[in-house]
């Protein structure tokens, strides 16, 4: 059994009908979220309280990257943040290098490779810049319909 390597993964967005653009440096990845609601139904005689499952929330996904000069693909977060459109998103392993592509303004997985796919817009992207080092931003995109999770390529 081997694991997914960070060193490989990647994020890719559909930018158009039919081409997926590279996130170019992130440097780190985290999804979070998509807890279900719980919803009360105790009873009156009841002496504890019962729930039971309600909605699932959607997850965020926070993207740290290094910034680099004239890259359109961080250009391209701004212009997304600013516009609130919503895309498909895909974030691929490490097992290959083969890039999935788009079909209809959707993500499609490359053969081999696990992946997370997910519709969703850019909530905020924050920039930091400190002494001595480099500028550096941070992007969340909050999904919409959940994640679709495939670590079984």
């Amino acid at each position: 059994m081997a694991v997914i390597n960070s060193q490989g993964s990647a994020l890719y967005y559909a930018s158009a009908a039919t081409t997926a653009s590279l996130i170019t440096c992130p440097t780190d990845i985290q999804v979070s979220g998509g807890g279900t609601d719980k919803i009360e139904t105790t009873c009156l005689s009841d002496t504890h309280h019962k729930y039971g499952a309600g909605l699932q929330n959607s997850e965020t996904i926070t993207v740290q990257f290094n910034i680099h000069t004239a890259d359109t693909s961080h250009q391209a977060l701004v212009d997304l943040k600013e516009s609130g459109a919503e895309k498909s998103w895909m974030i691929v392993g490490s097992e290959n290098s083969t890039a999935p592509t788009a079909a209809g303004s959707v993500m499609v997985a490359a053969s081999g490779r696990s992946y997370m796919s997910f519709l969703g817009f850019v909530e905020s992207l924050d920039i930091s810049i400190g002494i001595g080092g480099i500028w550096k931003g941070t992007v969340v995109i909050q999904t919409n319909g959940g994640v679709t999770t495939d670590i079984t390529p």
